[in-house]
């Protein structure tokens, strides 16, 4: 039976979350959520910017570009890490498949 109360379906979901370990119980409400993550970001980009540019020579001279290196580096970041993960999932599925020919 579906629960048609959006409020006691929305409480369910953050529930199901916390137990997951998704989230914390502390950051109850989205808008807790979304600025915890807010601040997350901001300090990821800060640490990006120090490593691009540790004595600020860029961020006073052309923030803007700045800016646009540490997209650029988070960018490479992510996609390193995605290729990564593809690699790793290509291997284990290549493993799996010579387990199960060796067992057939």
């Amino acid at each position: 039976m579906p629960i048609t109360d959006p409020a006691l379906a929305q409480e369910m979901r953050h529930w199901r979350a916390v137990k997951a370990g998704a989230i914390s119980a502390a950051k109850k409400t989205r808008a807790e959520h979304r600025a915890a993550m807010e601040k997350a970001r901001e300090a990821q980009r800060a640490n990006l910017a120090r490593e691009i540019d540790p004595d600020g020579t860029l961020a006073a001279a052309d923030p803007d570009e700045l800016d646009r290196q540490v997209d650029l580096l988070r960018r490479a970041r992510l996609a390193d890490a995605s290729l990564k993960g593809v690699m790793a999932r290509a291997a284990l599925r290549e493993q799996r498949q010579r387990t199960d020919v060796g067992a057939a």
